[in-house]
């Protein structure tokens, strides 16, 4: 189970990272703003919203992980100048 808790908060770190504020609005839907320890518990310890969580990652990535990430400071962008093929359509 504590395998799942780390993805589930590998996935939340990298959303909120994302250069997107699109992004992470469309991730508010599936985990709470501000998500705690205890939020993510939860998504991981059921099956049905670990499901959702990992398919809505998966598309917000294709959709907006070619933007980059901010970190720290700065922005940390991605190795190529335009948009790869996605898998999931792009929600403007």
């Amino acid at each position: 189970m504590m395998e799942r808790f780390n993805a589930v908060k590998a996935m939340n770190l990298l959303v909120l990272a994302l250069n997107n504020e699109n992004a992470q609005v469309r991730w508010s839907v599936v985990v709470p703003d501000e998500a705690t320890d205890e939020d993510l518990l939860t998504i991981s310890q059921d099956d049905d919203l670990m499901n959702e969580v990992t398919e809505d990652f998966i598309r917000i990535m294709s959709a907006y992980g070619w933007e980059g990430f901010c970190l720290g400071d700065g922005l940390f962008p991605a190795e190529f100048n335009e948009p790869p093929i996605h898998y999931y359509p792009k929600e403007e």
